[in-house]
């Protein structure tokens, strides 16, 4: 589960083939926690400090699922998720683990379709900052 800016957000579903695609049934959603929330701030100098280096932040996907899987499991309830940079974007990114649903609105302040009309026009600025293709919209 993943908090981003919409081009951030759009850029991270939609990375392989770098074409944001109305066709997929991919929602857009935001909300704000229904708790306060616990995050390590992987911006800083919470890496290094503990055993690995700032890169990996920005490693290949696998590198990095693999070490937030690591952090869950070694800070286990203590710890909700990640706040960390987009590895596409630079952008400010937030990741949470799984068992943590519960921290999520369940009627998000906005909950629509990517081609849902209400979606439209913030989806079609997006492509723009971040260089993707648009396709049925």
């Amino acid at each position: 589960m993943r908090k981003a800016t919409l081009p951030t957000a759009l850029a991270e579903v939609f990375q392989k083939e770098r074409v944001i695609s109305g066709d997929r049934g991919t929602t857009i959603a935001g909300g704000m926690p229904t708790r306060a929330i616990i995050l390590i701030d992987l911006t800083g100098t919470w890496l290094i400090r503990n055993g690995a280096e700032a890169s990996l932040a920005m490693g290949p996907k696998r590198h990095t699922q693999n070490r937030a899987q690591t952090i869950d499991e070694q800070l286990g309830d203590n710890v909700v998720g990640l706040y960390h940079l987009s590895a596409l974007t630079g952008s400010p990114l937030i990741t949470l683990f799984q068992r943590e649903e519960d921290a999520l609105p369940t009627r998000p302040d906005f909950h629509r379709l990517v081609n849902d009309p209400l979606s439209q026009r913030p989806v079609a600025r997006a492509p723009t900052s971040i260089q993707y293709g648009v396709r049925g919209m």
